[in-house]
């Protein structure tokens, strides 16, 4: 079998560095939207992840996609839409049905067992859930208290809770789940979209790897950090300063700013965005600031013209 090596971090990372709470409420319900349909697809194939956990998902902070891997347990569904075999997944996202039965059962894996462990997976994504269990024993396992992400809504953890729930028939299916998250994007305000993006010239990158500082202190509030430079490196250099980034959990846009001054950033608010509209995913608002003052930027324009691609480059 070949296995794709997928560019990203798994989602255990980012709640484990407590990343998703730098991310606005749209970034999370467009991450849980895209991972519900990779599920739903799966399904429509006839195959059962059957290991739905955060380790298991690896999200691309460039293209804002998700992937799932650790196919090893998966289980091609009959023509009644479900499998059986012997116990499999991990033990803090297996469904009731399948943990009150023991290990020497064989069991039933259908969509509403995948979507009890997508559940937990959310629950833990939206509010830190930590696991635990009391005794040894499969049946004592329970989830403990939910720390909630203000930037989410009420009816977001309700509607978790009933993917959650102990009975399968009450959890709702994947054509539900999907509806309801693509919803929640139509009563988000303007800072529910709002992405902060630190701008960082290569030069301090580069003194950071010198002096082995770590950018968490200079970069660790932005959402995203965005390269510029006042010189054009090749695509090698860039992708040094990337991996050095992303290896300490800062994450870069696709893009660098170069042959720019960054000390000289001055534009109005319409020439700002202006020149960001065509740049950027026009679904967020961004917020662009000098990552050494945390000052607010604005891009500088020539003649009153947007930034064209002469000053971009992909890394």
């Amino acid at each position: 079998m070949l296995i794709k090596l997928w560019r990203g971090l798994s989602l255990d990372t980012i709640t484990d560095k407590k990343i998703s709470q730098r991310l606005p409420a749209l970034y999370l319900l467009n991450l849980v939207i895209n991972l519900l349909n990779e599920l739903y697809h799966l399904h429509q194939t006839g195959i059962l992840h059957c290991d739905i956990k955060l380790e298991n998902v690896i999200h691309d902070f460039i293209t804002h996609k998700n992937h799932l891997i650790d196919y090893g347990l998966s289980l091609k569904m009959n023509e009644k839409k479900e499998a059986s075999d012997t116990l499999r997944g991990s033990r803090n996202y297996l469904p009731p049905e399948i943990r009150m039965q023991g290990h020497d059962m064989i069991h039933t894996y259908n969509t509403k067992t995948e979507m009890y462990s997508l559940g937990v997976l959310l629950s833990e994504l939206f509010g830190y859930v930590e696991m635990y269990d009391d005794h040894p024993p499969m049946e004592t396992f329970r989830m403990g208290q939910v720390i909630k992400n203000p930037t989410l809504d009420q009816s977001i953890y309700d509607f978790v809770g009933r993917m959650r729930s102990q009975s399968p028939n009450k959890r709702p299916s994947f054509e539900e789940a999907i509806t309801f998250f693509t919803l929640q994007k139509m009563h988000l305000g303007p800072e529910d979209m709002q992405l902060r993006v630190g701008l960082v010239t290569a030069d301090t990158v580069d003194n950071m790897i010198e002096s082995n500082s770590h950018p968490n202190t200079l970069l660790g509030n932005y959402s995203f950090v965005m390269l510029v430079d006042n010189k054009k490196r090749g695509p090698n250099e860039y992708m040094l300063l990337r991996h050095y980034l992303e290896k300490n959990n800062i994450f870069i846009l696709d893009k660098a700013l170069t042959n720019i001054d960054i000390t000289q950033l001055k534009a109005t608010e319409k020439q700002w965005l202006s020149a960001t509209a065509p740049l950027f995913n026009s679904h967020y608002h961004y917020q662009f600031y000098n990552a050494a003052t945390n000052e607010h930027l604005f891009i500088p324009l020539e003649d009153n013209k947007p930034l064209n691609n002469k000053h971009l480059n992909r890394n």
